[in-house]
């Protein structure tokens, strides 16, 4: 293991993982669903990623909603997705 002297800086394990994380409330009134619908995402496992921080609170990582918004992009009504 290399001796680190007091005039280097150790390594941010963090470094790049900068995120926004959306609460409940706020991603409800961007997608214009309700909590409610949320939470019943939440438990049938179609919604977008989100991280339990505490008993109640969940967050939605910025990240993640955009890729959930992507995977879900359609281009007409008959369009499923890739899906068959």
């Amino acid at each position: 293991m290399a001796d680190i002297t007091h005039d280097q800086k150790l390594p941010n394990p963090a470094e790049g993982l900068e995120d926004y994380y959306y609460s409940t409330k706020e991603l409800s009134g961007l997608l214009n669903i309700s909590a409610s619908t949320l939470s019943d995402y939440r438990r049938q496992g179609i919604g977008p990623q989100y991280i339990q921080v505490g008993y109640r609170t969940c967050r939605y990582p910025k990240t993640e909603v955009y890729k959930y918004l992507e995977k879900n992009r359609r281009n007409s009504t008959g369009d499923t997705g890739g899906k068959k």
